[in-house]
């Protein structure tokens, strides 16, 4: 990225846009490995 954007500003701009969009990429995942995992291990 560093070599197309020219201001740090842009940058910052666009390193926030990634980190928000892995955010919505990660967060739904997880939340369906916990539903695909069911109750997991039973300890009586």
């Amino acid at each position: 990225m560093q070599g197309f954007l020219r201001s740090s500003r842009l940058l910052f701009v666009a390193r926030l846009f990634q980190g928000v969009a892995a955010a919505m990429v990660f967060a739904p995942s997880l939340a369906l490995a916990g539903d695909l995992a069911g109750k997991g291990i039973r300890r009586d």
